[in-house]
């Protein structure tokens, strides 16, 4: 009978027993014995009569040891198993060891780890398993753990993972692996791995690697510091002046990096009307600040096309009269008198005649 891609066997006197065979492995694994335990009972095969290295804990099968909230975990993970949802069941078998710390569990999760064809994690099951078990294991109990451990060893990989930061987080495919230093190897499932560090302060690092299970895989990774800083670049006249919060920074064109944020930058040139902004710099981004200045009237001389070198207007009654003065020589508009006064000027405002005497 095949429950969840398991045959399951009955023999005399003992409990049911599955035995699981990966398809796409089952002619390289058809002489080693794959996970052999029962999910009936959630425990490896029975121990034959002539085995005496069985422990009380292990008289009895899972179903009659476990209580409580870990035998409805328990069974709860069984029927999941069952229907083939074996990452729900990890979770049940997980809770029930959490409240149990029954070993025989833990051989039940690899035993789904390997239905996913997660060969590293089954690997780390079976060897945690053996080291919590340890003397409470059978000759065979012991037996087909390590023919597991051998027909599944070679579609896995090792990881040699160094960088060049100490305390920096390694994930491999967004799994977390550990801290470094790394003293050990990670072992890997063949085919392409992500390989990702973090460290805070730090910009995060990742790679891929091809595992191919001959030989350890050196991956060496850098971590850069985490820099919050982008650039500016300013595009204005070769006269111009560049300040950026209160400080010249040098003549345009000009770029530089500046740290992230907002920043006061002002562009000045002789003759010019100063033009000043407020910039926004963005991490590991240029911002482009294109500036034309206007000329500065109050620096431009008065126009002297019209009315001569210079001109005045002058307010009289309400209206506005513009007199001019042209400087060359001589300039006489009246008469003197025999005093040598000025004659006066005669006005044209109505409704008389307004008298206005030049002075020199």
């Amino acid at each position: 009978m095949r429950i969840g891609g398991l045959t399951m066997t009955r023999r005399a006197g003992r409990e049911v027993n599955w035995r699981g065979h990966a398809s796409a492995l089952s002619v390289a694994l058809a002489s080693a014995s794959l996970l052999v335990a029962s999910v009936a009972t959630a425990q490896p095969a029975t121990t034959p009569k002539s085995d005496t290295t069985t422990s009380a804990s292990h008289a009895k099968p899972l179903a009659g040891s476990l209580t409580g909230s870990a035998r409805a975990d328990y069974d709860a993970a069984k029927v999941l198993f069952a229907d083939g949802d074996m990452k729900s069941a990890i979770v049940k078998f997980q809770s029930a060891y959490d409240s149990s710390k029954d070993a025989r569990l833990l051989w039940n999760i690899a035993a789904c780890e390997k239905n996913q064809r997660h060969y590293a994690k089954v690997l780390a099951y079976i060897e945690r398993y053996k080291r919590e078990a340890g003397p409470q294991l059978s000759a065979s109990e012991l037996r087909d753990a390590d023919e597991t451990i051998a027909a599944i060893t070679p579609f896995t990989g090792k990881l040699a993972i160094t960088v060049n930061e100490a305390g920096a987080t390694v994930f491999v495919d967004d799994e977390r692996v550990g801290v470094t230093p790394m003293s050990e190897a990670v072992r890997a499932d063949i085919g392409q791995r992500r390989v990702r560090v973090t460290k805070e302060g730090f910009r995060e690092a990742s790679t891929t690697e091809n595992v191919a299970g001959s030989g350890d895989v050196v991956v060496k990774i850098a971590l850069a510091k985490e820099v919050h800083e982008g650039r500016l670049a300013v595009n204005a006249g070769a006269k111009a002046t560049v300040s950026v919060d209160g400080t010249v920074v040098g003549t345009g064109p000009w770029e530089g990096a500046l740290r992230s944020g907002g920043h006061a930058v002002r562009i000045t040139e002789p003759g010019m009307r100063p033009d000043s902004r407020e910039v926004l710099v963005q991490d590991n981004q240029t911002r482009l600040v294109s500036v034309t200045l206007e000329p500065n009237p109050a620096s431009v001389p008065p126009d002297t096309a019209g009315l001569g070198a210079s001109s005045w207007a002058i307010l009289i009654g309400g209206s506005v009269i513009i007199v001019g003065s042209i400087v060359v020589g001589a300039v006489i508009l009246g008469k003197s008198d025999a005093a040598g006064q000025k004659a006066p000027v005669a006005g044209t405002i109505s409704p008389g005649t307004v008298q206005l005497p030049l002075r020199w």
